[in-house]
């Protein structure tokens, strides 16, 4: 029985090493394979990334080529107003409803050279503030001879005009 455990006991450590050898290079088989999945998987984060970086970048030059397309087909007006200047033009000595400053605020708001017009009146004084890229005495012009006949011009320079009523 001494020799059969002498010869035993070899054999079954050989034979558990066997099993343990193979279990080892099992775990390693499985460990590689994890760290090749771990590998393909951080490749794949990247191809992502840079995937979606691309994707961002092709979106902001699609946007700002269909602005300027837009841009294009639908310029925007400018609104600056420093092109246009604001002519004033004062009348002194007359009532509001004067019929003859009526007649000669409508000429200037029909007139192509008018943008925008702001009538007031204060003491006596009817203010008309006109936006134009016109001179003060380009718009005077504009308006109808039978209209200016009812003022007499007091003062004119670029941007005014100081008119006083003819009674």
């Amino acid at each position: 029985m001494k020799s059969k455990t002498k010869i035993l006991v070899p054999l079954f450590l050989v034979v558990a090493s066997f099993i343990f050898s193979q279990d080892n290079k099992e775990k390693r088989r499985t460990a590689n394979s994890v760290e090749k999945v771990e590998q393909t998987v951080e490749e794949a984060n990247t191809e992502i990334d840079s995937t979606v970086a691309s994707i961002d970048s092709t979106i902001e030059g699609a946007k700002e080529t269909a602005k300027k397309v837009g841009d294009i087909f639908f310029p925007k007006k400018n609104k600056k107003k420093a092109s246009s200047n604001i002519v004033i033009i004062t009348i002194t000595s007359i009532s509001y409803d004067n019929p003859s400053v009526n007649q000669l605020y409508n000429e200037i708001s029909k007139s192509k050279v008018a943008k925008e017009l702001i009538k007031t009146y204060s003491n006596g004084q009817i203010m008309i503030k006109i936006q134009s890229k016109a001179t003060a005495d380009a718009i005077w012009q504009k308006v109808h001879q039978g209209t200016r006949k009812n003022f007499n011009i007091e003062q004119i320079s670029e941007k005014s005009i100081t008119l006083d009523f003819k009674k």
